[in-house]
This record gives structure tokens, C-alpha cells and sequence, in this order.
């Protein structure tokens, strides 16, 4: 799917990551990726500032300071954050969100086909790796 048209760019300190770094020779593959092409493929996804995907590629692009392209859901009554140090909760229907097949339900019924289809590619390509 063409994601262009959803697209902003954010400096990559405007949105906190889901979790921290959990495997630095992935984020080195990464950043040094980047250091020569730039941001290359899917953007991110966000509720707000709080991000849901690329917290590697967000890590990359902090230190580099390689601008963000996200894809943003706003928050709403069912879709809530509650924030924390360094980030926010995600809420939905008042239950905290953690798995990615949590997030892509709760999207789904929501009616967000946009953020549906980038979470579903995210989770194809991380399961590729």
C-alpha cells in the first residue's frame, strides 16, 4: 500500500518510542544504513507522539537526525494514551494495548484500514528478519 498520502515528517525527538533498543546490532544495521540512504521504507505509525512501530528505526533516526515520516492515528474516546516517563500507554476501550495483534484489532475496529495495513506490513517484515 501507497502510505504517501498519510505521510507527515516529524523530527524524530516529536515521538516516543514503544520500547527501548532491544537489539543494537539490528540498530547498527540500521543507522548505517541510513548514514548513506536516508530514511528507505515504511514510515512509522503513532498514536499521537507515542510511537507503535520502528523503535529501532526511531533510535537510528535520533542519532543521525534524520527526519521521521509517521503515519498518525489520533487519539479518541475508545483510542486513549496515558503518559508515562519517556512515552505513553496505549489505551483501548480503557484495557492497555501490548501486542501488536492488540493494536491491529483495536485499529481494525476503529475502522483505520490505513494504520491496518502499515501495522500488517511492519509485523511481515519484522517476522522476515
Amino acid at each position: 500500500m501507497d502510505y504517501s498520502d498519510h505521510v507527515v515528517e516529524v523530527h524524530p525527538f516529536e515521538i516516543f518510542p514503544r520500547h527501548e533498543v532491544r537489539d543494537a546490532a539490528r540498530l547498527e544495521r540500521i543507522a548505517t544504513s541510513m548514514a548513506v540512504d536516508g530514511w528507505v521504507g515504511r514510515p512509522l505509525l503513532a498514536i499521537g507522539d507515542q510511537g507503535v512501530t520502528g523503535s529501532h528505526r526511531l533510535a537510528a533516526a535520533r542519532r543521525l537526525g534524520v527526519e521521521v515520516p509517521v503515519v498518525v492515528v489520533d487519539e479518541c474516546e475508545r483510542l486513549t494514551l496515558a503518559p508515562r516517563d519517556g512515552g505513553a500507554d496505549v489505551y483501548f476501550d480503557g484495557v492497555r494495548l501490548f501486542e501488536e495483534e492488540q493494536f491491529l484489532a483495536a485499529f481494525a475496529e476503529l475502522g483505520l484500514a490505513v494504520a491496518v495495513s502499515l501495522l500488517n506490513d511492519e509485523m511481515a517484515a519484522n517476522n522476515a528478519e
